[in-house]
């Protein structure tokens, strides 16, 4: 079928619900909405067009047949359960922009392989990608994002995953019986993981990486299998996490850990590698490795790279004789 009317902007609620013998949908038009059960039940195998769709309705397209989509609007909103049980769908290209996707809305979709998100999206709702186990690989990149409850809850085949974002909110058993998961990068601000055990059932986890100042993690929402954990920078916990005895905790020498992280590592808990030829810029954060390190280590406090900073650091320099300090922002004439 060609729904060939150039002025057409909007396909109407169960324009076209149950219409079994319904399997290709070419739109000419300037197409931006597509209502509530529009094309639900309907064995589409292609519609072509979406170019300008910022809206998808509720079930949609629920139990089609498509194998691919390509959609190319502005500000898309994907509803709850409108690619829901969609057993044949493989890849989803979403080339404009998009701020959310629903509840359940990929529910399901048990051969996805590949879902293209740009920027921008903030909101991924609960279940939305539960049980999509072909899907490999997935990263969010929008500001004040937040991935709901199972959002990729048994999602058996992804291996990683990266949040890019900031004031990521991370839901109940996000990434649940995720047992291909080996890699996770967080470099957003995550303000809040909701909840016990975002990751349980993905005990193949080897390494996390955390970028940045990660907020409010209740509860046993890290990993408990984890083996390797990288804090390059600032990370600050204010819950407890059941970190596995003897995980590996590497660290540079502008890591900072507040007070809070004792709790959040465990006392002699893990094994703490830094770059032992340096040391560490922060004196907090000094404390905090030598009470979670299992072994005694003794970290070295450097001295600030920069006055500009204006903190004092105790010297150890007891032959220093001579010292000149220029505040002068200007190259020196």
């Amino acid at each position: 079928m060609i729904l060939s009317c150039s002025p057409l902007t909007i396909i109407g609620i169960s324009a076209f619900y149950g219409c079994t013998s319904l399997t290709s949908v070419t739109i000419s038009g300037n197409l931006i909405y597509i209502g509530f059960n529009a094309f639900y039940k309907c064995p589409l195998t292609e519609i072509i067009n979406l170019r300008n769709v910022s809206y998808i309705g509720e079930d949609v397209f629920r139990y089609s047949k498509l194998t691919n989509i390509i959609i190319s609007g502005t500000d898309l909103c994907i509803e709850k359960y409108s690619f829901n049980e969609c057993k044949s769908l493989i890849n989803v290209t979403i080339l404009g922009s998009i701020s959310s996707i629903g509840n359940y809305s990929f529910y399901h979709c048990w051969n996805l392989t590949s879902i293209t998100i740009p920027d921008g999206l903030t909101y991924i709702g609960d279940h939305a990608f539960d049980n999509c186990r072909s899907l490999t690989n997935i990263a969010v990149t929008g500001h004040d994002s937040y991935i709901g409850n199972y959002a990729f809850c048994e999602c058996s085949s992804l291996t990683s995953i990266i949040i890019s974002g900031s004031k990521t909110q991370i839901g109940l058993n996000a990434f649940d019986g995720c047992t291909s998961l080996t890699s996770v990068a967080v470099s957003a601000n995550v303000t809040y993981c909701r909840g016990y055990i975002t990751f349980s059932g993905s005990s193949n986890i080897y390494n996390i990486t955390l970028l940045h100042s990660i907020y409010d993690w209740n509860h046993i929402v890290l990993l408990d299998r984890c083996k390797n954990i990288f804090v390059p920078r600032t990370f600050i916990a204010t819950g407890e996490s059941h970190i596995q005895y003897g995980t590996h905790l590497y660290v540079t020498s502008r890591t900072i850990l507040t007070n809070s992280s004792k709790a959040f590592f465990g006392e002699k808990h893990v094994y703490v590698h830094y770059n032992n030829k340096k040391g560490i810029y922060d004196k907090t954060t000094i404390d905090v490795l030598e009470y979670i390190s299992i072994e005694n280590i003794s970290i070295p406090l450097l001295l600030p790279e920069t006055a500009n900073d204006f903190l004092l650091y105790k010297s150890h320099h007891i032959h220093l004789s001579f010292v000149i300090i220029s505040l002068n922002s200007q190259p020196v004439s």
